[in-house]
């Protein structure tokens, strides 16, 4: 698995570890992903380059899983990598809304051997759901270098299930602390 794969940061040597460069995807990158490495989004406050991922998405690098790398130091950066968020970024990318909904569930679940029962709504599995907003209208999301890109609608919590129980609602602005 390859995380953090639209990152756009250099090593601690300074140079450029990109699976991109100079707007070309390396065709080592996409030798991994025809072997099967999963590529993971791993947003968190500094791992998200917009021109990293346009550039390896049209290229043939799509990402196959979707997570946030949210921790105490990445949950106040500007590029606010919350689930819903990050997940709102990938459809302004062009991706539709299922595939986006299956890339933060079924895949992971897939990836960490759990499926049936995790990832899914089937039977007998447990009863943890998100629940989302599709909110249309004009939004600027931002990356860590500063890109924004302005989009037509984000995905809001507006409630969650664990366990078959409901809390969480209602969420602040954008995705407040609780």
């Amino acid at each position: 698995m390859l995380t953090h794969c639209y990152s756009g940061a250099p090593n601690n040597a300074g140079e450029d570890t990109n699976i991109v460069q100079d707007g070309k995807l390396l065709p080592a990158a996409l030798a991994a992903k025809k072997r099967g490495v999963i590529f993971d989004i791993g947003h968190g406050g500094g791992s998200f380059d917009y021109t990293v991922a346009e550039a390896a998405i049209a290229q043939g690098c799509t990402p196959d899983t979707i997570s946030s790398d949210v921790h105490v130091f990445s949950g106040n950066t500007p590029g606010m990598p919350y689930l819903p968020w990050v997940m709102s970024k990938l459809i302004g990318l062009g991706f539709s809304l299922p595939e986006v909904v299956a890339m933060a569930t079924t895949a992971p679940a897939r990836v960490i051997a759990r499926l049936p029962k995790h990832g899914t709504l089937q039977t007998g599995a447990p009863a943890d759901l998100s629940i989302l907003d599709s909110v249309e209208g004009p939004v600027e999301f931002v990356d860590k270098r500063n890109n924004k890109r302005t989009e037509r609608m984000h995905l809001r919590p507006i409630g969650a299930v664990v366990a078959g129980v409901a809390f969480g609602r209602p969420y602040q602005s954008p995705f407040g602390v609780r």
